[in-house]
């Protein structure tokens, strides 16, 4: 059931078996998963059922370190849903290597392997809608592959499926509703996590509305599931008895931010601009085929000029659509939409006075070709971060709604991963050169600088897959949670989400994050039942 816990009566506290902190994809995930057994489930949420700009404004931050970093009030979404409310739905497993620990890639490397999570990857797909299509396969990639061959011990395709249903709160919105043994309370913000003494367990969850309205959640496992920086903030937050916060013995919560940075590498001179745009043009996909718009640096690579993962795509941009070409898109867009700004007699008329644009793009698009003759291509990199612990998120000083400190992130990157960018970018210079497909000319900002690196700041920025900030490993030094997610040190509290990935590789981060919170939900259901 979904609670307002603004309006709601929950007594001197809710006592409960789980309880999950947010309802994004790890937390909905979570909690659908043990709709109809007998434990009792509450999910806090700090937001409602769509956006409020008052709840939005307590992701509000300082952000320090690379200049075109993170917007920590806009890159997250903070309501039923969570950040899946604009997520673009690709679905895409981490390669096996970068579970591996690489020895060019310092702190790289998770306690566990990609055929350990496998199982919970297959079970991941119908939570997040996938086709029913397996991924890196070659029969699938052969079948949808560019009528060109890059050297595969230099660069290969990958491709990723969408999801189907991305917006996971609409979707479970009802079966939440129904459930009678969850309970999801809306507007309850977490405060801080109490605990016991000796901070090895926790007792319970102090919850506030930001009218002031308090409350406390008491449970059997707590489940923090908040996103890549909030969990972070979250324990630090919890800091009653120990000064450092939960989990932080080692000095390690919020060390080693990660995203993925991005950028455009350089811009691509070709006589067949087509030849090279089109397979990765995503608006040319076939509903329900796999799409190869991914072209990533192969493992051969990585390991012999010691790399970071990494993708790249060619984008293209056409020239200025004629009239012609306007009235046909904007007629396709209102009978998609049901609404003609215009009225339908006066869009069929601009159309028939602009047949002699229209009749060209036609034939082009016979033929093969794009409607608008294309203007340029540019390239962009994709990459995965090197781990940094002095890459991290903190709290700042100044304080929110609800008398609570705000996160400080400094993110910053190193010189392996301004050497992988330029890297890259010959690479896939030299292959395009190989292959005739076009001549590479790299933007500025990619000059080489010492040991093969990029001089000054590289014009790169975040794209919203926050990692890193209480990773995971065997040993309570290298890490804030063990294999099973669950906090070294403390009995009954996990955590769950991009932050506990040691590394990031280039893969969206959502599959793996559910994939992550099913085998968790094993291995709760497991100690529950045991109890």
């Amino acid at each position: 059931m979904l609670i307002d816990f603004r309006s709601a009566d929950i007594g001197a506290a809710l006592e409960v078996d789980v309880c999950i902190v947010g309802a994004g994809a790890a937390g909905i995930a979570i909690a659908t998963s043990l709709i109809e057994t007998h434990h009792q489930v509450c999910v806090l949420e700090s937001g409602g059922l769509d956006f409020e700009a008052e709840t939005q404004a307590l992701y509000e931050g300082e952000a320090v370190g690379v200049p075109w970093g993170t917007d920590l009030a806009t890159s997250r979404l903070r309501f039923f849903g969570g950040t899946t409310n604009h997520w673009g739905g690709g679905c895409i497993p981490l390669d096996e290597m970068d579970f591996r620990q690489r020895p060019w890639v310092p702190h790289s490397g998770w306690p566990i392997s990609r055929s350990d999570l496998d199982p919970w990857y297959d079970r991941a797909r119908p939570v997040l809608h996938i086709p029913d299509i397996p991924f890196d396969n070659a029969a699938v990639l052969a079948r949808t592959a560019p009528p060109f061959q890059f050297d595969p011990d230099k660069l290969v395709h990958r491709y990723d499926l969408p999801s189907q249903q991305p917006r996971l709160g609409p979707v479970y919105r009802a079966r939440l509703e129904r459930a009678a043994n969850v309970r999801v309370l809306l507007h309850a913000n977490l405060i801080a996590f109490a605990t016991n003494n000796a901070a090895n367990a926790v007792s319970e969850a102090r919850i506030r509305t930001l009218e002031g309205k308090s409350g406390l959640v008491r449970a059997r496992y707590f489940v923090l599931a908040c996103g890549g920086i909030e969990n972070a903030r979250l324990l630090l937050l919890s800091n009653a008895v120990n000064p450092q916060g939960l989990g932080n013995s080692h000095d390690l919560v919020g060390r080693f931010f990660m995203d993925h940075p991005s950028g455009k590498l350089g811009t691509i001179t070709s006589d067949a601009p087509a030849r090279l745009a089109d397979p990765y043009n995503r608006q040319l996909e076939v509903p329900g085929v796999p799409h190869p718009g991914e072209i990533s640096l192969s493992r051969t690579i990585q390991e012999r000029a010691r790399l970071l993962n990494g993708r790249l795509r060619p984008q293209d941009y056409e020239e200025s659509p004629p009239d012609g070409v306007l009235a046909v898109r904007q007629f396709d867009a209102g009978l998609r939409d049901g609404h003609f700004s215009g009225g339908l007699a006066n869009e069929v008329w601009r159309m028939a006075a602009d047949l002699g644009d229209i009749v060209p793009g036609i034939y082009r698009r016979l033929l093969g070709r794009p409607v608008v003759p294309l203007h340029r291509i540019d390239f962009e990199g994709f990459f995965e971060q090197a781990p940094n612990p002095d890459s991290r998120v903190s709290l700042a000083d100044t304080i929110d709604a609800l008398g609570q400190q705000r996160v400080r992130l400094d993110w910053r990157l190193t010189e392996l991963d301004r050497r992988t960018y330029r890297a890259a970018a010959d690479i896939f210079g030299s292959e395009l050169a190989r292959l005739g497909l076009g001549r590479v000319q790299l933007d500025p900002w990619l000059r080489p600088g010492a040991d093969g690196g990029v001089d000054g700041n590289p014009e790169i920025q975040g794209v919203a897959h926050h990692l890193g900030t209480t990773r995971m490993s065997d040993d309570p030094r290298k890490g804030v949670v063990d294999p099973d997610c669950r906090i070294h040190g403390i009995d009954n509290l996990y955590v769950v989400g991009g932050s506990v990935f040691p590394a990031g590789g280039w893969a969206f981060p959502t599959f793996t994050i559910v994939a992550l919170a099913l085998r968790l939900t094993d291995h709760l259901t497991q100690r529950l039942n045991a109890g």
